[in-house]
């Protein structure tokens, strides 16, 4: 699922596919084919094929994990590539990573990165139809009113044979509805660690972020403005923060984003380039 302590990002398209299914694919590898499968992630996403367009360009365009699993793909990588995984081994076990507390400058360069980088794939499965159809029928032994309001969130209709009767566009909208709740899998660890004043481990290269970010006053006219960003964005602001008196944000508030986004990916990159200088 990713290690972010040492930059692992989750696998694309993980949080949306079939955990179980996956985890049943896991368990039925040995041990020494397990530590193969971890040892081949990282070069797996990065030689893949990569997204062609849209607003995740670029990244990785893996199977799902699963299939990586069931279909040992890290012997493949194993057999093709065996210096990039020697390579990447090495990288994961000699970073160094510093705890950092939530709410504090790392944390919220990190969360901020994950915003502007935009929302990860939504997957909605196989049989997306089937599985509403489903769901509705839990929604109406829950009562009248669930099963109405399950069909309002979705747009949807229900024929006179009691079938649901879905928009053309329903694939789209529902991705759509779902993006704030599974598109943004790290703002949303960092914000659970946040609610349980957990630390957050990160490499210390990461350090270079801490002059970007400034303290807000919690309440304070700054503070109204990045709540306002958040709002217009349509992302989630960050947890109450109790007792404390600040939070950081990117310094110059939200009129400067882009020059905080410039700065801090070249500092990671700079970072990334060192590491794999030193492999």
């Amino acid at each position: 699922m990713g290690d972010t302590a040492i930059g692992w990002k989750p696998w694309p398209g993980a949080f949306s596919s079939s955990s179980g299914w996956g985890l049943k694919q896991f368990k039925a590898l040995t041990a020494e084919e397990r530590r193969q499968a971890e040892d081949c992630r990282e070069p797996y996403l990065r030689i893949c094929p990569k997204v062609e367009r849209g607003p995740n360009k670029g990244e990785p365009k893996p199977v799902a994990i699963g299939v990586y699993l069931r279909e040992k793909k890290f012997l493949d990588v194993m057999a093709s590539a065996p210096r990039l995984v020697e390579r990447s081994s090495q990288a994961a076990t000699t970073v160094e990573t510093a705890r950092q507390a939530p709410f504090g400058p790392i944390w919220a360069a990190r969360r901020m990165l994950a915003l502007l980088d935009g929302p990860v794939e939504v997957e909605l499965g196989d049989d997306i139809h089937r599985s509403m159809q489903g769901r509705y029928a839990i929604a109406k032994r829950m009562g009248e009113r669930k099963a109405l309001a399950f069909l309002q969130e979705r747009n949807l209709s229900v024929g006179a044979d009691g079938t649901l009767i879905f928009p053309d566009d329903f694939e789209a909208q529902e991705r759509a509805r779902r993006i704030p709740t599974e598109g943004y899998p790290l703002v949303h660890k960092l914000d659970a660690d946040a609610r349980g004043r957990q630390s957050i481990a990160v490499p210390t290269e990461l350090q270079a972020l801490k002059p970007l970010m400034e303290p807000v006053p919690v309440h304070s006219d700054m503070w109204a403005r990045w709540e306002a960003w958040h709002a217009e964005n349509g992302f989630a602001f960050v947890p109450d923060p109790g007792s404390m008196s600040v939070v950081y944000f990117p310094a110059g508030g939200p009129d400067d984003l882009d020059d905080f986004a410039r700065a801090a990916r070249s500092i990671i990159n700079d970072g990334e380039a060192d590491a794999d200088a030193t492999v």
